[in-house]
């Protein structure tokens, strides 16, 4: 929202990244300037960290649904193929834009809402039928 209170629509949907263009025209006081670089950083950690527990978690999640013993022997096979298929979907950083104002909001959905309750529900149901049978 701040972005946009900053650059206004017309710039905010210009701009692929409205944050670091919020930031780069940002200027306290005549002596900071040129703070985009810190966003910079803090974009490259948050990424990574963000990649980093959706891999630890896409592993633990096939360790169990397979039966493995440990985790760590699906890493590897997942980060090589969760390369391949971003070089495949994205071809360049124009084709994840276009992906994202095009494709995403659909199947974000479904990923993001639909996915978890339903996980969610058999889960609770799950765990009650345990519970019962456990009781009996």
């Amino acid at each position: 929202m701040i972005n946009l209170m900053i650059l206004g629509g017309e710039l905010y949907s210009f701009f692929y990244y409205p944050s670091y263009e919020s930031i780069k025209r940002l200027n306290l006081a005549g002596e900071f300037q040129r703070l985009e670089i810190i966003v910079s950083i803090g974009f490259t950690i948050i990424q990574f960290l963000e990649i980093n527990f959706c891999v630890l978690g896409v592993s633990k999640g096939i360790t169990k649904v397979f039966n493995f013993k440990n985790y760590r022997s699906t890493l590897i096979p997942i980060v090589i193929l969760l390369i391949i298929f971003a070089y495949v979907m994205f071809g360049s950083a124009m084709d994840a834009f276009e992906v994202k104002k095009k494709i995403w909001p659909a199947y974000g959905i479904v990923m993001q809402i639909i996915l978890p309750c339903v996980i969610f529900i058999f889960a609770s149901v799950n765990k009650k039928n345990k519970i019962s049978k456990c009781n009996k």
